[in-house]
């Protein structure tokens, strides 16, 4: 299975560390998606093996699983300016608060969306 996360901020960058911890993926079908040229470098440090990319040049997603982990209030701006185009096979899980599948849905123009929402322990 190979995936992308669109996102490679805290919540992006958790589920990345815990795929490759629980060898759930191999760090070379892991593609981290950052919209910001300076964090290039400390994740690609953190991540030697997969494949590290500016939002603005990804033309297309080689990805069996893309998860959204990006702020909900940039959603609608990440999802205008996509470009690419998801595949039908395509997976998208959703890891953002607030907002509703059928919304992901038609911002993507994509049907096979999920979401999930972490729990935080209550202790």
């Amino acid at each position: 299975m190979k995936i992308a996360i669109i996102g490679a901020g805290n919540m992006g960058l958790s589920f990345s560390k815990s795929f490759l911890k629980y060898e759930l993926i191999k760090p070379e079908n892991l593609q981290l998606i950052t919209r910001n040229h300076s964090k290039i470098q400390k994740i690609s440090e953190e991540f030697p093996k997969s494949k590290i990319s500016i939002f603005d040049d990804v033309k297309e997603l080689d990805a069996d699983l893309i998860i959204i982990a990006v702020k909900p209030q940039d959603f609608k701006h990440v999802a205008e300016n996509f470009k690419f185009k998801f595949n039908k096979s395509q997976m998208v899980l959703s890891i953002m608060a607030g907002i509703k599948i059928d919304k992901i849905q038609k911002l993507l123009n994509h049907q096979l969306v999920v979401r999930a929402m972490p729990i935080p322990l209550l202790f």
